[in-house]
């Protein structure tokens, strides 16, 4: 392994608390991983939240900037007016207005309740395994059409054909089984219904993500990386997470927070503006019948 793919693991693995907590379970038998891994996921967010409960933080993603100075900025503002245009980014790739919509991994809710309110959905029901970020969102986010329910992603406790999207912002990387979570998100899609997914791989496995969804029986309609939109966002917000660190994360465990929140200089940000890791967007469609074939020669752009 050479010295850059080695920082690339090293940054990946601070990344986020939980893939702290998920290399504990890779000498573990592996017909006893998959449950280690649930238990340290849901132990790191559970700290992450509960250091959060004091704020009004609603996203925790990275993060979405035009390139071009001039562009207009989406309907996001605030505080986490970059966090928002993620979303933002994500959601325009079709209409979802008068749909009904489901949030995998929605978090403390900002973002689920940031789409329904700009893109006009029916009803939002958000789904996330922190007991603590649900909680939030139901205090925090008060829409009638916004619902908040506590469960996992690789086993969706909803019906087939419930919705008309799923939506997935900067998640996955965190289930123990994508092509369980990826089975499960076509199962609940009613027939045309739309997969919006936002995510970072370490480049190497962009391809395989990819393949995962397709295997599942998607169809991929829109596929972009936009690491460079997510490395102008950190640069940009950087001064405003650095102050909110320095103000309220205890100092010895400063430089892992700044991390996982990837500001300017830390391992992760570095990663992202390298290319060695990479935050790609998909939108991919449930269609009628077979599993869509796969072009092997296909690429994103």
């Amino acid at each position: 392994m050479n010295s850059a793919t080695t920082q690339t693991a090293r940054a990946w693995s601070k990344w986020r608390p939980a893939h702290g907590l998920l290399k504990l379970a890779s000498a573990v038998a592996p017909e006893l991983r998959p449950g280690l891994q649930r238990l340290f996921i849901r132990v790191g967010y559970a700290i992450v939240n509960r250091s959060l409960n004091a704020v009004e933080a609603g996203c925790m993603n990275f993060g979405y900037a035009a390139l071009d100075a001039d562009a207009p900025v989406s309907q996001a503002s605030g505080n986490e007016v970059y966090g928002h245009q993620l979303y933002a980014r994500v959601a325009s790739t079709t209409s979802i207005q008068d749909r009904e919509a489901l949030e995998v991994g929605c978090g403390r809710g900002g973002g689920a309740a940031f789409v329904t309110e700009h893109f006009g959905l029916a009803r939002l029901t958000g789904l996330d395994f922190s007991r603590q970020a649900i909680a939030f969102a139901r205090a925090r986010h008060t829409d009638r059409r916004l619902h908040f329910v506590q469960g996992d992603a690789e086993d969706l406790p909803f019906a087939d054909a419930s919705f008309d999207v799923v939506l997935n912002v900067e998640s996955s990387h965190c289930y123990p089984s994508v092509p369980r979570f990826a089975a499960e998100a076509f199962r609940v899609l009613r027939p045309g219904g739309h997969l919006l997914l936002a995510d970072l791989r370490p480049r190497a496995d962009v391809d395989d993500l990819r393949r995962l969804f397709l295997d599942a029986g998607f169809e991929s309609l829109e596929e972009e990386r936009i690491t460079p939109n997510v490395v102008r966002a950190l640069e940009l917000d950087s001064p405003r997470r650095v102050e909110f660190v320095r103000q309220r994360v205890p100092r010895l465990l400063q430089s892992h927070v700044l991390n996982f929140a990837a500001t300017s200089g830390s391992e992760v940000y570095e990663a992202l503006r390298a290319g060695d890791l990479e935050y790609v967007r998909y939108a991919m469609v449930k269609t009628a019948g077979a599993p869509a074939q796969r072009d092997p020669r296909r690429r994103l752009a």
